[in-house]
């Protein structure tokens, strides 16, 4: 690996990219930066890997994107037409 001489202000610069990422106004050396950027949460901190098709069924179906990056579309298909249709009035249970 080849050695080279960096300027103080491109450490600067990074560690005040962490630092308005992550809300802080820790100091920062060129050893902590990698474990900062690492600990980044927030869009752009990762990617969503998950689902990106689904079609409704009678469980709750949660797609974890908290804190991800989602950079496609999600699509959540209609109802198929052959699903049934359940209505209850209170004292009469009807199945179409």
């Amino acid at each position: 690996m080849a050695l080279g001489i960096t300027d103080d202000t491109y450490y600067s610069s990074i560690a005040a990219a962490i630092r308005k990422k992550n809300g802080t106004a820790a100091a920062y050396t060129p050893p902590d930066m990698a474990t900062a950027i690492d600990a980044i949460t927030g869009p752009g901190a990762s990617m969503y890997a998950g689902a990106t098709a689904l079609t409704p069924t009678q469980n709750t179906q949660v797609l974890f994107t908290a804190g991800k990056l989602v950079v496609s579309d999600i699509t959540v298909a209609p109802i198929p037409e052959n699903y049934g249709r359940i209505t209850y009035s209170g004292f009469k249970l009807r199945v179409e």
